[in-house]
């Protein structure tokens, strides 16, 4: 909005070609680290990169599937299933 207005305010795509905000942090920190006098800029931007990291070690742990509830006569099963296919009982319950 502002680039619209002020001539001299880069467009959003300058910023867009660097990458998103973590990886954007993430290059942040390490120019900082490397330099010296930078030291409050890594105090404001270091949690954003850890916060960043432990949600991809999370991303890599998720296991996707497909979790069905079938009934058979009175009983209920519950079924996993990584393939349409293929199918795990995990327990049956009444």
């Amino acid at each position: 909005m502002k680039a619209t207005k002020d001539k001299e305010f880069p467009s959003d795509s300058t910023f867009q070609r660097l990458g998103n905000k973590a990886t954007l942090a993430k290059k942040l920190v390490d120019y900082c680290a490397s330099s010296n006098g930078y030291d409050d800029v890594i105090g404001i931007f270091e949690p954003l990169v850890v916060q960043n990291e432990i949600v991809e070690d999370i991303e890599d742990e998720t296991e996707y599937g497909f979790v069905y509830l079938m009934k058979s006569g009175t009983y209920y099963t519950i079924v996993k299933s990584n393939h349409a296919g293929c199918r795990k009982i995990l327990g049956r319950s009444v």
